[in-house]
């Protein structure tokens, strides 16, 4: 087996030499699970369904009948699938439509200050940077494009609070009793054994919203605002978050959009007299769907970090979303581990493209000491 730590997005390469190797297809399935999630048409760009709730509770039931433990309760289900696929491949209109008309009218206030002196901003709540939604929409160019847009034209602002809750949840990892569970409960020992001092599922989900917040700070103007009291009952920090956003409005002459998808957390927001959008994701996966091909990157990502690791079949390569010794920073830099097996049909022409992107990569970082 070769392995390679490589960017999130090398994992366009690996679908577009599929497609080069003339692969009508790609099975992806969880390796914790032993189940087939979905298969991807490379010759239609369709996504197809493989495993709804009764595949999930079919794969699972064996699994927790080995015997119940907090790391097995933690294993991924149906609705990690769900969101990973509505997040990305599927990011739908009804979501994209109201930001998108927001965007597009700050950007015709913002090229005329004088007649509009105040000028725009999105807040984004705590699930919104779970949902990785803003830099989604950066890679969704239909919709930007019509407008001219560019992510440098729109500013986004943080409440510090939102930081503060996402970095809760950064807490519990798996410990040796964990993996000693998770050994006796699932077949791929190799992978389990990587896991060992990972996060639990709910701070690996957490690292890639705390991801998304470094993604905007590189992507788009970013505001970082403090003010606020960091509180343990969640209805009492979603009032917080909203009080300062509505401070920072009034102190900055801003008129900021607060972005959220929990109803009751825009309640107050409009207590606090603060516009929002509330951001709702329909229940139901559609059993085909087309894709985007830099969105599918996102969705593969995403899947690997919630079911840790990957396979796609007909490649005989893994992904590995997490693993012992990644690190933050890893994270932020959107890390993935890519496991190929001596007998993949995609194994040497990976290796020559790896090489030439950290040729490509040596040479800029040259040329960028020269300048310096």
């Amino acid at each position: 087996m070769t392995s390679e730590v490589v960017s999130k997005d090398f994992l366009m390469a690996v679908i577009n030499e599929a497609r080069l190797h003339q692969l009508p297809s790609l099975t992806i399935r969880s390796i914790l699970l032993d189940l087939d999630l979905l298969s991807i048409d490379l010759v239609k760009n369709e996504i197809h369904m493989l495993a709804g709730q009764k595949e999930f509770h079919d794969a699972l039931s064996p699994i927790r009948s080995k015997g119940a433990s907090a790391a097995v309760d933690d294993l991924p289900n149906y609705e990690d699938l769900r969101t990973a696929v509505w997040h990305t491949v599927l990011l739908p209109d009804e979501v994209t439509r109201p930001i998108c008309d927001e965007m597009e009218a700050a950007l015709e206030r913002r090229n005329d200050p004088y007649r509009y002196p105040r000028q725009v901003a999105f807040a984004i709540d705590t699930n919104i940077a779970y949902h990785r939604l803003f830099s989604r929409i950066f890679l969704y160019g239909d919709a930007l494009n019509r407008i001219g847009f560019r992510p440098r034209d729109v500013q986004v602002i943080v409440s510090n609070l939102v930081e503060e809750e996402i970095s809760r949840s950064i807490a519990r990892k798996y410990s040796r009793g964990d993996i000693a569970e998770l050994q006796r409960a699932v077949r791929d020992q190799v992978l389990v054994r990587g896991m060992n001092n990972i996060c639990y599922k709910k701070g690996r989900k957490a690292l890639n919203a705390q991801t998304e917040i470094d993604v905007l700070g590189r992507t788009c103007g970013l505001w970082r605002v403090g003010g606020g009291k960091v509180l343990d009952e969640k209805e009492s920090i979603d009032d917080e978050i909203v009080r300062s956003l509505a401070e920072h409005s009034a102190d900055q002459r801003l008129d900021v959009i607060f972005l959220t998808g929990d109803d009751k957390c825009r309640a107050h927001a409009f207590s606090h007299k603060l516009p929002s959008i509330l951001v709702e994701y329909p229940k139901e996966i559609p059993q085909e769907m087309g894709f985007d091909p830099w969105l599918l990157v996102e969705m593969l990502y995403d899947l690997s970090v919630s079911f840790v690791g990957l396979q796609l079949v007909e490649l005989d390569l893994k992904i590995i979303g997490d693993w012992s010794g990644k690190s933050a920073e890893d994270y932020h830099a959107e890390k993935v581990k890519l496991v190929i097996a001596p007998e993949s049909p995609v194994k040497v022409s990976l290796k020559q493209d790896l090489e030439i992107i950290r040729d490509i990569q040596s040479m800029d970082t040259n040329s960028l000491e020269k300048v310096q």
